[in-house]
């Protein structure tokens, strides 16, 4: 009779450690659904594609799509086009510098970028279709990419005005001081156009989700 008493015994004890890893598993399951999801960047919920109405139930919402290099490109070529209305009334107002001086200088970091925001702005519709994007980009991606060139906007400007020891109203009728102005752009609206795609991936949810 030992024996089985002991066999018995032992398959309780089975019994039971099964039934606690049971509940163990249980209670991990419902702590990890519990959990609240991994927090997303500002940027990230921004770009984020909102659900397709149309869409099945369940059917899992694509990641966002960021702006090819030649729609940016694009961008970026039109905001630097609707510089010259500005230039113009900046010249008119002020005849003792050119107009070429006026056209770089309305890009200038030490101005309100209010006109580079407003400029991303006009000029992403006109943009998308010539680049024939898949999607408008929304204002704060669109103000985003205005950011970064304007990062960029504020090392080169620096960098010439630290090079020329400032910029006066003398300089600035120099020719070689306008060109490194005009480089300066350039670099920064071209720089602005290629860095951007790789800090909106990097910020994107889908990416954020993965890790």
């Amino acid at each position: 009779m030992a024996p089985k008493k002991s066999s018995r015994s032992s398959a309780q004890r089975r019994r039971r450690a099964a039934a606690a890893r049971r509940a163990s598993e249980i209670e991990e399951q419902q702590l990890r659904e519990a959990e609240p999801p991994p927090r997303r960047s500002l940027f990230g919920r921004i770009i984020e594609r909102r659900p397709d109405p149309g869409a099945a139930p369940g059917a899992e919402d694509p990641a966002p799509v960021v702006w090819s290099r030649r729609g940016l490109l694009t961008l970026v070529l039109i905001v630097a086009v609707l510089q010259i209305p500005l230039a113009i009334v900046s010249a008119l107002n002020r005849r003792d510098l050119s107009f070429a001086f006026w056209l770089v200088y309305t890009l200038a970091p030490n101005v309100l970028p209010i006109t580079l925001a407003l400029s991303c702005l006009i000029a992403m519709p006109l943009a998308r279709r010539l680049a024939r994007e898949s999607r408008n980009m929304r204002v704060l991606e669109t103000l985003g990419v205005a950011a970064v060139v304007y990062i960029f906007l504020i090392i080169f400007w620096g960098s010439v005005s630290g090079s020329y020891g400032g910029i006066t109203d003398e300089r600035a009728k120099q020719g070689g001081v306008i060109a490194s102005l005009a480089l300066a752009d350039a670099i920064s609206l071209v720089g602005g156009a290629f860095v951007y795609p790789y800090i909106a991936r990097y910020l994107s949810p889908s990416r954020r989700m993965r890790k």
